[in-house]
């Protein structure tokens, strides 16, 4: 099993295909899997690596007592210098987004590229979202009283009554043999509530970026029906002084890359077209 010695942590990883370096970075209880749509669809021009961050997947747990962005971005870092990965696109989804736009943000001059899918650079940008996290630490204890199963089974109850959290079509994904709910509800159950209430402790305390504080092309496609979150960031979008795109996936909920995995490969594959080198817009210039 493919792993790097990540500060105290042996990180699980994927790696496939030839081309420029693309990273993916799932989401909050989510895991390398979800990527493998996009892994099947473009191993034949790129470099992609999907990998599992702390607590998730194939990638174990920690001891430390509290987490930070700066502490998953240190691991990504390990990560991509052992495996002398240089100057990636980093495509994050959700959760993953914040270590996305931090690792940008630390290390400037080794990322060509981000793509956000659905993703959070910020946490808290929606009314739900804030109150969901102030309220963790009473979840976690309801959770212990009554159950994993049963908890989980009221959220999704909870979920689906919630405009911003609206789900896509509801089909297999050959890449996985699961839709994206049955996938969704089977990487949570292996997250730990201790790991996760570290990780949202954690996004709850990172500062937080936007469009202007980054200096490479920058690609936010979310989901058509998870609400306007990134869409109302229209006029804040304009002012980056960077190649700056916005893409609504239709008939998308969260789970964008899972849900309508064709359309967002394909908004992902014009971007990477277009940033990596030896496309005309590679230095950031807007296309025509």
């Amino acid at each position: 099993m493919p792993q790097v010695a990540t500060n105290g942590v042996e990180t699980y990883y994927e790696r496939t295909g030839d081309g420029p370096p693309v990273v993916f970075i799932h989401g909050l209880g989510w895991d390398h899997r979800s990527w493998r749509p996009q892994m099947a669809a473009l191993e034949d021009e790129y470099e992609l690596i999907a990998y599992d961050y702390r607590g998730h997947g194939e990638t174990e747990a920690s001891s430390l007592r509290d987490y930070s962005i700066e502490l998953l971005v240190e691991d990504l870092h390990v990560l991509l210098d052992e495996l002398d990965v240089e100057r990636p696109i980093l495509c994050g989804h959700s959760y993953g987004g914040l270590i996305a736009a931090e690792y940008a943000i630390q290390h400037p001059d080794d990322v060509a590229a981000l793509a956000f899918a659905d993703a959070r650079t910020d946490i808290g940008e929606n009314v739900f979202e804030r109150t969901m996290f102030r309220l963790q630490p009473v979840l976690n204890r309801i959770e212990d009283v009554i159950g994993r199963e049963r908890f989980q089974n009221a959220m999704e109850f909870i979920a689906e009554r919630v405009k911003d959290m609206e789900q896509g079509p509801e089909e297999e994904v050959p890449e996985l043999g699961l839709t994206p709910s049955e996938y969704a509800n089977e990487a949570m159950s292996d997250l730990s509530t201790d790991e996760r209430s570290k990780l949202i402790a954690a996004g709850q305390d990172y500062v937080g970026t936007s469009p202007t504080d980054f200096h490479v092309p920058v690609l936010y496609a979310y989901g058509e029906l998870t609400g306007n979150v990134i869409a109302d960031k229209a006029e804040q979008l304009e002012r980056a002084p960077t190649d700056v795109r916005v893409h609504e996936v239709e008939d998308a909920g969260h789970g964008v890359m899972l849900e309508q995995p064709d359309l967002f490969t394909e908004v992902l594959r014009d971007f990477l077209d277009d940033v990596t080198p030896g496309s005309p817009n590679e230095n950031g210039d807007s296309p025509a």
